[in-house]
């Protein structure tokens, strides 16, 4: 294993990349893929070889996606960017979105999704998610203005928990719980962010045929314990492998 250089800036990339290259669901899948643009084509061939050239090619192609590595940016805004490129050849999970009318009416739906954005702790925030919530809508059997909807997340491949950490006033450190195993998977790798909204850094941590490391950029170090709650956290990575 092997850790990527920070040329300025560009912790979040790493993060990331370090994050998916143990997360099976993720590099199953692309060993084969054929993408048809530079900066994925740069990005599958950083998983497998881990090379700085690869790093810095991928590096020099970020304006496709519309970021700068060498401006300080969000490592989740940079994940959905990923698997937005990668759409056609990764799983992606799926939301059961049902409206329920007091009449009896009902529809449901399935709505894709990358990543569960919650707030607080993780097992709260998952249940609260799902947790049936009034909305105006009409129903289209008696007309009527007012219905319950309920969202349920169906099984898939993997489950990528966002925590909420920014909002206008900064950043936002509460602590969660680390659930080892959350919906039938277990838990791959976290991806922190140390320091405030203006001035930050982002490291992971990922478990590997070594255990669990940790990887700060360049340095990478084994984990001898994980810590059961922390307000580090940021993205978590879950598989069912």
């Amino acid at each position: 294993m092997q850790g990527l250089s920070n040329t300025g800036n560009n912790c979040y990339v790493n993060a990331i990349v370090q994050a998916m290259r143990y997360c099976k669901p993720i590099v199953t899948k692309l060993v084969d893929a054929s993408p048809d643009n530079d900066f994925a084509a740069y990005l599958c061939d950083l998983l497998y070889q881990g090379n700085e050239h690869g790093l810095s090619y991928m590096l020099n192609e970020m304006h496709s996606i519309g970021m700068d590595p060498h401006t300080p940016s969000d490592a989740h805004e940079f994940y959905l960017e990923v698997v937005n490129k990668l759409d056609k050849w990764l799983d992606h999970g799926n939301t059961e979105s049902t409206l329920q009318c007091s009449c009896g009416y009902s529809t449901t739906s399935t709505e894709k999704f990358w990543s569960i954005s919650i707030n607080g702790d993780v097992a709260e925030g998952i249940d609260h998610y799902e947790k049936p919530e009034h909305v105006e809508a009409t129903c289209e059997k008696c007309g009527g203005i007012g219905m319950t909807k309920s969202l349920k997340i169906l099984p898939s491949p993997m489950l990528v928990v966002h925590l909420k950490r920014f909002d206008m006033d900064g950043k936002l450190n509460y602590k969660t719980t680390i659930p080892p195993a959350l919906r039938g998977h277990k838990l791959t790798a976290v991806c922190n962010h140390y320091g405030s909204m203006n001035g930050g850094h982002y490291t992971t941590c990922a478990l590997t045929d070594q255990g669990w490391m940790s990887f700060n950029d360049e340095t990478v170090t084994k984990i001898d314990t994980f810590p059961p709650t922390s307000s580090l956290p940021y993205i978590l990575f879950y598989t069912s492998y």
